[in-house]
């Protein structure tokens, strides 16, 4: 019998795509979805352009990583790549964002030339199962726009892969703070 991969779609709180993959030895044994953390709450767009990406003014992306089958996945590593840079444009309020929950927290530098994800708490590794998921709150800080992705490192059953984790094959996007009025 041919081996037929199958793909899912769904939608978590907040409109967040989420992509899932069935069972096969082939596939990732990890299904990862993201939302927006805004520890402002405010949600910005930049002026002039549409408001297709939500930008966060100081804000972060919770990460949720589940495993896919009955077995172990061991998360080795959690890696920030920065996309680009630039001076912050003009922007604007465009409304706030939703409510807290329990996770593991980590801070960025994007202005850093390697960025490194600083934990406020316990590190990598730790491990997901289909029962037990892993939430991490990640919160960027940069002076400049910064458009960024992770990369998370995993490992099941004597095999091992990276996963992209982004906003639905964007990177994410910050503006810092503005200046108080």
């Amino acid at each position: 019998m041919p081996e037929v991969s199958a793909v899912r779609a769904g939608v978590v709180r907040g409109g967040v795509p989420v992509r899932m993959a069935e069972e096969s030895v082939s596939e990732v044994p990890v299904v990862v979805s993201v939302e927006y953390l805004a520890t402002s709450s405010t949600l910005m767009a930049i002026e002039g352009e549409p408001d297709t990406v939500p930008w966060l003014a100081g804000g972060g992306v919770r990460v949720l990583v589940e495993g896919t089958a009955g077995r172990m996945v061991v998360l080795r590593g959690l890696r920030v790549v920065v996309d680009s840079r630039r001076v912050p444009r003009p922007a604007r309020e465009t409304g706030t964002r939703w409510s807290s929950m329990a996770v593991r927290d980590f801070t960025v530098d994007l202005d850093a030339e390697r960025p490194v994800l600083v934990a406020r708490g316990a590190d990598l590794p730790f491990t997901v199962h289909g029962t037990d998921p892993a939430v991490f709150s990640i919160a960027p800080h940069s002076a400049f726009e910064a458009a960024w992705h992770l990369e998370l490192d995993w490992t099941s059953q004597g095999r091992s892969g990276t996963v992209v984790v982004d906003w639905d094959g964007r990177p994410f996007e910050f503006l810092p703070e503005p200046p108080d009025s």
